[in-house]
C-alpha cells in the first residue's frame, strides 16, 4: 500500500503504518494517523480531544527523542529558562544526549517499539470503530452492542506487552459512542474524559515494561533481543531476560534496583518530556515531573468541562493523587503505572478542550509523508539506473572496446577518462531551479574551513559505513580490481571529494571543476553498469541494475549526514546554517551525478523546493543502510584495504587508531560486519569516562582523536600528491597548501586564511 496524507487512515493504513521498518520515520507516521483520527472524531466529538490527540504528541516526542543527533531543543529551553541555572542546566541537556545513545540508542528505540503496538492495537481499534460509526445514521444500541463484542478484542499478550483489561478498552470505546450521539456538550466532555481514561489507563498498562527497560539506566542488560515481526506483531515477541520469572525486567542485585529506581526519577524530574503546543501553535516542553500548567495560569479547572459527575469521579479517585487539584501531581517515577496515570489524567482533564492541540500538519510534515521509504519502493528504486549517463560516453570510445577495458582506462587516466571529460563539457545538462550558488559558495567554505576533518570523516566513516552495503560494496571491489589496487579507488573517491567540495568562483555551475568531475563520475558509472549488467550477481539472482538509485541516495548519505555527524563526534560545533550548505552543495552535485529525487516521493515537490532537508536525508540514509547493511566479503577486503592505507601514514605507536575511530565513528554493529579489529586500549581510554564525564565536559574523547586523524589524513594526501600524483589528478601541496592547477590554493595546515589565486599558466 502506497501510504499518502490525501486518504482516511483506516485499518489496513495502519497496518501499512505499522510495518515501516524504520522507527522514525514511522512515528512520523503515526502521529499523523493520530491527527486524522481525531480530526475524524470531531465530527462527534465537537471540540473535546480525545485520546488520539494527545497520542499523536506523545508519539511526536518520542520520534524526537530518536533524532540522537541533536539535543531536544524544547528540552533545552525548559531546562535554561524555567528551571535550573545554566551552570546545572548544560550538563542536563549533553547529559540527556549521551543517555539516549546508551546501548545504540535502546531507551528510544523501547519507547518506539512500545508506542507501535499501542498504535497497531488501540489505533487501529480507534480506526475500526470510525469506519463503523461514520456509517450509522442514528444511534443503534443492538448494533453497537454486536460491535462491541465482535471487533473489540484485546492483541495477546508476551513477555513485554502485558494483559491489560479489555473492559478498559471496549468501555472507554463505547464512552465516545455514546459522546457521539450526545447532544448536552456538557454530558459529551464528561464522556469523553471517561472515555480518555479508560483507554489511557489500558494502553499504559500494556506498556508497563517497556518503560521498566528504557528507562533502566542499563536497558541493553534487560532486554536480550529487540525484534518484532512487523507482519504479524504477536507472533515473534521482545526477547527477555529471565522471562516468566520474578526476575523478569530485573537487577540481579537489589542494589542495582534499587539504583535505577533512582536514576528513574531523575530522568523522570530533569530529562522526559511530553512536547505539546499548551499555549499557541509552538510546541512547548512540559517536564514530566512538573505540575501540568493551568489553560489560562488562573484556574484550576479545565474548561468545557463544567463541574466532573460521580462517574468521572469514580475514575479519577482510583487513578488522581492531586485530590481534583490541578497542582501536585507532577510525577515522581515516569517508571510506575500509579505516577503515569496520576500525571496523565490530569493531562487529559485540563487540555481536553485545547484547540492548539489539534493544529493541522506543518509543510514539512506534509513533504516528509510524502517520502516513500517502504521495502517494496525501494526494492524498485535498485532496478532503476541512470537514463541520461549513456550521452558521456562517445559512441567511437566503445567501439571494439570491451567495457572492461573502457573502465580500467578510466581509472587508469586514459583515453577512456578523456573522452568522457571531453564530452561532459559537450553535454548540457539543465541546472536544478531549487540550486542556490550563494548557498554553494557557503557550502564549499564550510569545507574549506574542515576540509582535513571531513577528508578524515571520508576515511574513518563515510567509506566504512558504505562498505557495510553488501551489495554496492561488490560493485565497488569490482571496480577496484580492474586495477588490482583497492587504493586507487580510494583516491578516486577522495578527489571527488575536493573536485566537489573545495571553493570555485563558479560553484558547480557547468564549466566548474566540479561540474566536471560529477559528470565524468557519471559517465564511469555507466561503463561500469554495462560491464555488470550481464554479470551475475546482477544478472539473475539480484534483478537489479549495478549503481542503482538507492545505492545512490546511500552513498549521498555517506558524503553528508555521516560526515556531519562524524564531525559533530570529532567536537566540532556545525552550525545548522553550515550543515544545511553543505547538505544543499552534494544535493546539486548529486543532482548532476543522476540521483532522481522525484523517485523518492508519492507526489512531486514545487521545483524551487530543495529536494531533501537535512532531517529528510538522515531518514533516507537510515533507511538505505538498514536494508542494505551486512556482512560481505567485499565490504571486508575494503575496509582491510582502508585500514592498511591508514595505518601505514601513522607511526606505529598510533596503529589502533584507525580502527578505534572507525569503531566509534560508525557504531560497534557495522564495525562487526567489516570485520574491524577491536579497538583494545585505545576504545577503552576514549570511554573512560562515559556519558557523565563527557556531558561534564571533564574529557572530550572526539579531541583526542581529531587532531591525530589530521595527521593521518594530511601524510595521505601529502603521499597521492607528492609522490603518485596521478591519484588526485591536478591537486597537489606546495609548502603546506593545497593546490589546483586552476582554482585557488588553500592552507589545510593552519585556520583558512585569503586565497591565492594563480593562473593555469604558472601552475602547470
Amino acid at each position: 500500500m502506497v501510504l499518502d496524507t490525501s486518504q482516511k487512515i483506516g485499518p489496513d493504513e495502519v497496518e501499512a503504518i505499522c510495518s515501516l521498518p524504520d522507527d522514525l520515520f514511522r512515528l512520523r507516521w503515526v502521529t499523523y494517523a493520530y491527527y486524522d483520527i481525531s480530526k475524524r472524531l470531531a465530527v462527534g466529538l465537537k471540540d473535546n480531544s480525545p485520546w488520539p490527540t494527545f497520542a499523536r504528541w506523545s508519539a511526536f516526542t518520542i520520534s524526537e527523542a530518536l533524532r540522537l543527533d541533536e539535543v531536544n531543543p524544547r528540552l533545552e529551553e525548559v531546562l535554561r529558562r524555567h528551571a535550573l541555572p545554566a551552570a546545572v542546566a548544560e550538563p542536563l541537556v549533553a547529559l540527556q544526549q549521551k543517555l539516549r545513545s546508551l546501548d545504540n540508542g535502546a531507551m528510544p528505540t523501547v519507547l518506539a517499539l512500545g508506542n507501535r503496538l499501542v498504535f497497531h492495537e488501540v489505533g487501529w481499534a480507534l480506526a475500526n470503530f470510525l469506519q463503523w460509526i461514520e456509517d450509522q445514521s442514528a444511534r443503534d444500541q443492538k448494533a453497537w452492542d454486536d460491535y462491541r463484542e465482535r471487533e473489540i478484542k484485546p492483541f495477546s499478550a508476551t513477555d513485554f506487552f502485558r494483559p491489560s483489561y479489555p473492559e478498559w478498552l471496549r468501555d472507554g470505546i463505547g464512552e465516545y459512542f455514546e459522546a457521539w450521539w450526545e447532544n448536552d456538550e456538557t454530558k459529551k466532555a464528561q464522556r469523553v474524559l471517561r472515555g480518555n481514561i479508560l483507554i489511557g489507563a489500558y494502553e499504559q498498562w500494556r506498556v508497563d515494561s517497556f518503560f521498566e527497560v528504557a528507562l533502566d539506566f542499563n536497558p541493553g542488560a534487560l532486554v536480550k533481543e529487540l525484534r518484532v515481526d512487523h507482519a504479524h506483531l504477536g507472533t515473534t515477541p521482545v526477547g527477555v531476560r529471565h522471562a516468566g520469572t520474578r526476575r523478569a525486567l530485573r537487577h540481579q542485585w537489589a542494589l542495582l534496583d534499587w539504583m535505577a529506581d533512582a536514576y528513574a526519577a531523575f530522568l523522570t524530574r530533569f530529562i522526559l518530556t511530553f512536547d505539546a503546543p499548551l499555549y499557541d501553535d509552538h510546541l512547548t516542553a512540559l517536564r514530566l515531573g512538573s505540575n501540568i500548567p493551568r489553560r489560562d495560569r488562573t484556574t484550576t479547572n479545565a474548561q468545557g468541562l463544567g463541574d466532573i459527575d460521580a462517574d468521572t469521579q469514580r475514575l479519577f479517585a482510583e487513578f488522581d493523587r492531586s485530590g481534583g487539584l490541578i497542582q501536585g501531581f507532577g510525577a515522581r517515577n515516569w517508571r510506575r503505572f500509579t505516577d503515569r496515570m496520576s500525571f496523565i489524567v490530569n493531562l487529559f482533564r485540563s487540555q481536553q478542550t485545547n484547540a492548539h492541540l489539534r493544529l493541522p500538519p506543518t509543510r514539512a510534515d506534509e513533504r516528509l509523508l510524502a517520502l516513500q521509504l517502504n521495502d517494496a519502493h525501494l526494492d524498485g528504486l535498485r532496478r532503476v539506473g541512470d537514463d541520461r549517463s549513456a550521452e558521456l560516453i562517445p559512441t567511437d570510445e566503445l567501439d571494439g572496446r570491451e567495457p572492461q577495458e573502457f573502465a580500467r582506462s578510466f581509472v587508469t587516466r586514459g583515453s577512456s577518462y578523456q573522452s568522457i571529460v571531453r564530452q561532459s563539457l559537450k553535454l548540457k545538462i539543465d541546472y536544478p531551479a531549487w540550486a542556490q550558488p550563494d548557498k554553494i559558495a557557503r557550502g564549499q567554505q564550510f569545507f574549506d574551513k574542515y576540509a582535513i576533518e571531513i577528508a578524515s570523516a571520508l576515511f574513518t566513516a563515510s567509506l566504512p559505513k558504505a562498505y557495510t552495503g553488501a551489495r554496492g560494496s561488490r560493485v565497488l571491489l569490482t571496480t577496484a580490481e580492474l586495477v588490482s589496487d583497492v587504493s586507487r579507488r580510494i583516491a578516486e573517491t577522495a578527489r571527488l571529494l575536493l573536485d566537489v567540495m573545495m571553493p570555485d568562483p563558479n560553484g558547480l555551475m557547468p564549466g566548474s571543476r566540479g561540474y566536471t568531475a560529477v559528470l565524468t563520475v557519471r559517465g564511469f558509472h555507466e561503463a561500469i553498469r554495462r560491464m555488470l549488467a550481464d554479470q551475475e550477481p546482477w544478472k539473475s539472482e539480484w534483478h537489479e541494475t549495478p549503481i542503482n538509485q538507492e545505492d545512490l541516495f546511500g552513498t549521498l548519505a555517506t558524503f553528508t549526514v555521516v560526515v556531519i555527524e562524524t564531525l559533530e563526534a570529532m567536537g566540532i560545533d556545525v552550525s545548522d546554517e553550515e550543515r544545511d550548505a553543505y547538505l544543499h552543495t552534494w544535493l546539486v552535485a548529486g543532482y548532476l551525478l543522476g540521483i532522481d529525487y522525484d523517485g523518492l516521493r508519492n507526489r512531486k515537490l514545487d521545483k524551487t523546493q530543495a529536494p531533501l532537508t537535512y532531517f529528510e536525508m538522515q531518514l533516507v540514509g537510515a533507511s538505505v543502510f538498514r536494508r542494505q547493511a551486512a556482512p560481505s566479503p567485499s565490504g571486508q577486503i575494503l575496509t582491510r584495504a582502508l585500514l592498511a592505507m591508514q595505518e601505514d601514514a601513522l607511526p606505529r605507536a598510533l596503529r589502533p587508531l584507525p580502527p578505534a575511530a572507525m569503531r566509534r565513528y560508525i557504531g560497534d554493529e557495522s564495525a562487526d560486519m567489516l570485520e574491524i579489529p577491536p579497538a583494545g586500549p585505545m576504545r577503552v581510554l576514549l570511554g573512560a569516562f562515559g556519558p557523565l564525564g563527557t556531558a561534564a565536559d571533564w574529557l572530550t574523547p572526539g579531541n583526542m582523536l581529531r587532531a591525530r586523524l589530521e595527521t593521518m589524513t594530511t601524510e595521505i594526501l601529502r603521499t597521492w600528491m607528492t609522490e603518485q600524483p596521478a591519484r588526485l589528478g591536478g591537486w597537489r601541496f606546495e609548502d603546506g597548501y593545497l593546490v589546483h592547477r586552476r582554482n585557488e590554493t588553500v592552507d589545510l595546515t593552519q585556520e583558512p586564511g585569503p586565497y591565492l589565486w594563480e593562473d593555469e599558466r604558472s601552475a602547470d
